[in-house]
């Protein structure tokens, strides 16, 4: 026997053969026929094809993209199967290096020759052209033909930017000056000199160049390094160890020779060593805007003295406070520009809320208590002898001079009265460069309270104009046996708000044993005023990357964290922990005495010359508001080019939006915060509100619009130090309309949260930005929230770029319709109803389908219409039971007529 195999070729139709098999042999012959059907075999094979995109795409809104999957094979698909959609992937061929953008199940039976159409929503958040691709079943789970056609071909489509009308909400009352981290570190010059090309294009607006910084070695030179080479840092730098000249980065050499001799001032018949406060060995909490929250604090160098302004006049504040105080006396130091040390920020109190921080003796003793600390040695060579006795003593003040009222009445403060104080301790080391734990207070000295600084018995309220000759020399205490072979470290502990430290003197003179002492610091005779001596600096006041320095950092491994004995060490610990390079004359130490409204124009400065902002596509205004008054500058430039004539040059964002850059420029900080009024004055330039004298010719009048409707992204900027006040009740703001605030139920607060309400129902997304010690960041975010927009507290300058991406990247999509709830708020007692009414914007289509979320448990719901007519109103009645917790509870609403879908919100305060 014998088998006889066939291969049948691939077909896609039934065939049917005859085979005639012959056999022959010994002259024999026969022949037998063989029937042979061949039929192809069944599999099903999946294509793929991504359909058009719509005409017009821009980066943020949802656009429908569709895909149309079809089997082309012999059988049908009847298990489930997915298919992908993919933006700008690696690679456009199996395996994809991308996650999906949209992923459906398919689980729909596919006949052969049968196709199915999948919708998504996609959304892309960058301009430019993109390409995307399909896949189909992934897993391999269908059995197919061929997988190579699974993947479809490259879909590329150009996707552009939503034009944006911005407008920005300058918040310019009076509380936003005069609370920056640092007073005196930069002054304002009237404008640029007529010499600087930028003069007539951009004056007054390239903060910081527009005035005067004022790092420490002021005096020597206009460079960072000439600065840090100022002969009397240099001398207290200089160390046994350590030329501290040797390092200078191009500064000159040779500044000092170091004698031991010079380690001692004996101007007075004694021996003194003279510490600069603001040359500080560590001060461990880096300043950060962070810091400028509630129950923070931080020590921080203070120019304090001089005029913070050269331009405002005290009419324009009024006349109270003076537009150029002079908080305090001039402080001793080494460049001959008063400078000290002060505990920031002083105790103020808003609405409730108590923003700096009192210390107490046994928070210094744990080591919570921000502090600051100082070495020096003592050496034989130069007059001091083993066991000998000194003395410390410190020039001091109770207060900078601003809002300061210590709150005797909070328990937490009971007993201490109306004290001024601030803690110390003393430790001993091998070297100046050994950490030591915070909380190590043992010594010699022990731990002491600071002598209250309270000759006056008004002090804390006396004017700012008194406080001129406020500055006291303390005793802090005696070394009873002072050892030559150890240094000794002082920890100065923070306590009361506002507390200054402008210099320290130990001192061996017999007159100066005790507090008995006039507080004029006689006992120390020309001690109190000489220049500090040799080494008595050490680590961060000998650091080229300290930040009081403002040097360029290009190289900080080589720059930074620098020791007394010449090495150069990696110490995390340090404020200074300068990593990349930084330009620290920008640091936040150096914003002007209007802060926190300087940060403000900055912020604003950001969104206007950011370069995603076109002037070809993008319109931004300006509101600003304080009870002295508001103003605005309408919306440019593109609609307004077009109307008034205006050029909007493409290549010179600065000079299109000049009119708006100016307006911010020119802003000063006077009067109450009607937060309520900027906000509807910002709607206003939107032209909205429904005030019958805004109009949208966009004709250059104040009160004619030129804001867009339709497929412009809006947006509504806040920028406030979060307290607001001075506002009535009116113009579509009523205490039953407003939503309610439980801190304070009245309409300063109320008011901004319904129109932060109506912006968000017109497609404007509010965001905020709150700046300086007294923010509410509750109330911020409550108002964000009602503005279906995002809140942002106290941002340094390097985080405004990453804060101003998320604004500029679309959150709503631009609708024409919206959901409506009235009253926003009701007071419902548990066991009782609440009625609100529902209607819709006019571009929903029949029928509407109104589902609620989000519904607490203890409370039923009933529309009396659903689903409704886009012309009609539903009435919603919420019923609550007596269990029903008290407090507020957000309810989310939701209408969808099948092809859009909407959200709005409602709250239901359950009262007694």
């Amino acid at each position: 026997q014998t088998r006889l195999s066939l291969t049948a070729a691939l077909t896609s139709s039934t065939n049917t053969h005859r085979l005639d098999l012959q056999a022959a042999g010994g002259g024999l012959s026969r022949t037998v026929s063989i029937s042979l059907t061949v039929v192809p075999r069944l599999y099903a094979d999946l294509t793929l094809q991504i359909l058009p995109l719509p005409a017009a795409l821009y980066i943020g809104n949802p656009t429908e993209a569709r895909v149309q999957v079809q089997n082309t094979g012999n059988l049908s698909v009847t298990q489930p199967f997915s298919v992908d959609f993919y933006t700008d992937p690696i690679t456009g061929s199996p395996p994809l290096s991308a996650a999906a953008a949209i992923s459906w199940r398919v689980d729909k039976t596919l006949s052969p020759g049968q196709s199915a159409t999948l919708t998504g929503n996609l959304q892309v958040y960058a301009t430019g052209v993109h390409t995307f691709y399909a896949r189909a079943d992934a897993a391999n789970l269908i059995a197919e033909t061929s997988i190579t056609n699974n993947l479809s071909n490259p879909l590329t489509a150009a996707f552009t930017a939503y034009p944006r009308d911005v407008v920005i909400v300058q918040d310019r009352s009076g509380s936003m000056e005069f609370g920056p981290i640092s007073y005196g570190m930069w002054e304002r010059k009237d404008r640029l000199a007529l010499s600087d090309p930028d003069y007539n294009a951009h004056p007054g607006w390239n903060y910081p160049a527009n005035g005067v910084i004022y790092p420490l070695g002021y005096d020597t030179g206009a460079s960072s390094a000439d600065h840090f080479a100022n002969t009397n840092r240099v001398r207290a730098c200089t160390t046994l160890y350590h030329d501290a000249d040797q390092y200078l980065p191009g500064g000159p050499q040779n500044i000092y020779t170091f004698t031991l001799s010079d380690t001692v001032y004996t101007g007075n018949g004694a021996r003194n060593i003279i510490i600069e406060a603001e040359l500080y060995g560590l001060n461990p909490a880096p300043v950060t805007g962070s810091l400028q929250e509630p129950g923070h604090s931080y020590w921080a160098m203070q120019r304090g003295e001089g005029n913070y302004s050269s331009e405002c006049t005290t009419g324009d504040l009024g006349g109270s406070p003076p537009c150029r105080p002079n908080f305090e006396s001039q402080g001793v130091s080494i460049d001959g520009k008063g400078a000290h040390i002060a505990h920031h920020p002083t105790i103020t109190a808003y609405d409730g809320t108590t923003y700096g921080h009192f210390y107490t003796l046994s928070e210094a003793q744990s080591g919570s208590a921000p502090r600051l600390e100082y070495d020096f040695k003592f050496y034989n060579s130069a007059g001091w002898t083993q066991n000998s006795e000194a003395h410390i003593w410190v020039r001091v003040h109770a207060n900078r001079g601003l809002d300061y009222d210590y709150p005797s009445a909070n328990p937490r403060f009971a007993g201490l009265g109306e004290q001024n104080v601030a803690y110390w301790g003393l430790v001993r080391a091998n070297s100046p460069n050994v950490p030591l734990p915070a909380n190590v207070l043992p010594g010699d000295a022990g731990v002491n309270t600071v002598q209250n600084v309270t000759q006056a018995p008004d002090v804390n309220r006396t004017p700012i104009s008194t406080w001129s000759n406020n500055w006291h020399w303390v005793y802090l205490g005696s070394i009873s046996q002072i050892d030559l072979d150890t240094y000794y470290r002082l920890y100065f502990y923070a306590g009361s708000p506002g507390y200054s430290l402008d210099r320290i003197i130990i001192t061996d003179s017999p007159a100066a044993n005790s507090n008995n002492s006039a507080q004029n610091g006689a006992a120390l005779g020309s001690a109190r005023t000489a220049s500090a001596t040799v080494s008595s600096a050490y680590r961060a006041a000998c650091d080229y990357c300290n930040r009081v320095y403002a040097a360029n950092i290009i190289t900080p491994a080589v720059q930074c964290t620098f020791h007394a004995d010449g090495s150069y060490l990696d110490a995390p610990d340090f404020e200074l922990g300068v990593t990349s390079a930084a330009n620290n004359a920008l640091h936040l130490i150096f914003d002007e005495w209007e802060m926190p409204l300087r940060s403000a124009k900055e912020a604003d400065k950001g969104v206007i010359l950011n370069k995603e902002m076109s002037p070809q596509r993008d319109q931004v205004g300006l509101v600003y508001y304080s009870s002295a008054g508001l103003q605005k500058t309408n919306l440019s430039c593109k609609r307004a080019a077009q109307t008034q004539g205006i050029p909007c040059d493409p290549d010179d964002n600065a000079a299109a939006y000049s009119n708006v850059l100016n307006a911010v420029e020119s802003l000063r900080a006077q009067g109450g915060t009607p937060t309520a009024y900027g906000l509807r004055e910002g709607l206003e330039v939107f032209g909205l509100n429904g005030d019958s004298a805004i109009d949208m010719n966009c004709d250059g009048a104040y009160n004619s619009s030129c804001a867009r409707s339709a497929n412009v992204q809006r947006a509504l900027i806040l920028m406030t130090d979060g307290m607001p006040n001075s506002t009535a009740w009116g113009y579509g703001c009523t205490s039953s309309t407003a939503p309610l605030w439980p801190d304070n139920n009245n309409a300063s607060n109320r008011c901004p949260l319904y129109y932060a309400y109506q912006a968000a129902q017109n497609g404007i997304s509010v965001y905020v930005l709150g700046q300086g010690f007294g923010l509410d960041t509750n109330w911020l975010r409550e108002l964000a929230w009602y503005g279906k927009g995002v809140a942002y507290v106290n941002v340094s300058p390097d985080e405004l770029d990453r804060l101003f991406a998320t604004i500029r990247t679309p959150r709503n999509p631009v609708y024409d319709f919206s959901v409506n709830v009235a009253p926003l708020t009701q007071n419902v007692a548990p066991g009782n109803t609440g009625v609100y009414t529902i209607a819709l914007g006019p571009a929903f289509t029949s029928p509407v389908t109104l589902t609620l979320s989000s519904v607490p448990p203890g409370v039923s719901s009933n529309f009396s219409l659903n689903p409704l007519p886009s012309t009609a109103q539903s009435a919603l009645t919420l019923t609550t039971a007596s269990t029903l917790t008290q407090r507020y509870h957000f309810i989310t609403i939701t209408a969808d007529d099948g092809v859009h879908s909407r959200e709005s919100y409602l709250v239901l305060n359950a009262i007694p």
